[in-house]
């Protein structure tokens, strides 16, 4: 099963893209934001909803195939706690209880997923670049397959995102505004699909992150979020360096992004 998650406000089909909001430096900043991604499947298309909790409170409830809204936490270690289908209730007997680690990024996913020793387990990522040249978008590919030890997503005359390992992601910045037909997963180094990748456009200054997930007694599947991020602008500054003469310095520096909008998503459609 392929499903497409994406998130408000710019209209694509029938659902949105949400602009995210960044730090204006990663290594400055004492909390980040940060969204939970729940890949946590034996099987594609077999959902479960999680409730999490980070040091003891409630932090989001989230579906198989979608994402939280960020919400802000510290750089830094945390206790973190997934109680299975439990509302907004951290009591009761928890699925997993252990420790993440929140980068210093412009942003982070906590991703939920079936781990190769059996059983629930979770990885974070940060989420850098946290900007994107103007006229350009990213298309991320990360690997939380049970099995596929390294994976490749392509997309003819698309994407190329190759040996990305378990718990990986590999960037690559295209044009904003890329179609890109049907795409495949693939163990590195073979040709047979594992996992069809759905289609999509690449709209301007958003990441398009795609997740290998499942295979643990089943199908691995692929979903896709979108989420809108800042664009990267360019400024250019005059130094004098002789009383006739100037030289243009160029830096780059991150636009802030709009506030996160209220994820919006279409009611998820699972079979198998």
């Amino acid at each position: 099963m392929r499903r497409v998650t994406f998130l408000a406000p710019l209209v694509l089909a029938a659902a949105s893209i949400v602009p995210l909001a960044t730090a204006s430096t990663a290594t400055a900043a004492t909390s980040i934001p940060v969204q939970v991604v729940n890949a946590y499947s034996y099987a594609a298309g077999h959902p479960f909803t999680e409730t999490v909790c980070v040091d003891g409170t409630y932090f989001a409830t989230v579906d198989t195939e979608h994402v939280s809204t960020p919400a802000p936490l510290t750089v830094g270690t945390h206790d973190f706690t997934v109680m299975g289908d439990n509302g907004s209730s951290c009591a009761g007997t928890p699925d997993l209880t252990t420790t993440v680690t929140i980068p210093a990024a412009t942003s982070a996913s906590i991703v939920l997923w079936w781990s190769p020793a059996g059983g629930l387990t979770a990885s974070t990522f940060g989420d850098d670049p946290g900007c994107v040249a103007p006229g350009k978008a990213l298309v991320v590919g990360r690997n939380v397959t049970t099995h596929v030890t390294d994976a490749d997503f392509t997309a003819p005359s698309g994407y190329s995102l190759t040996n990305v390992g378990q718990t990986g992601s590999v960037t690559q910045e295209v044009a904003a505004g890329s179609a890109f037909g049907a795409g495949s997963l693939t163990a590195t180094g073979s040709s047979t699909e594992v996992a069809a990748i759905p289609t999509f456009t690449a709209a301007d200054g958003t990441r398009n992150t795609i997740y290998g997930y499942g295979g643990d007694d089943g199908a691995v599947g692929t979903f896709l979020v979108q989420e809108k991020i800042s664009t990267c602008e360019v400024v250019t500054t005059t130094t004098t360096i002789a009383p006739t003469t100037t030289v243009a310095a160029t830096t780059t520096t991150a636009v802030t992004a709009a506030t996160p909008a209220t994820p919006v998503a279409a009611e998820p459609t699972f079979t198998g």
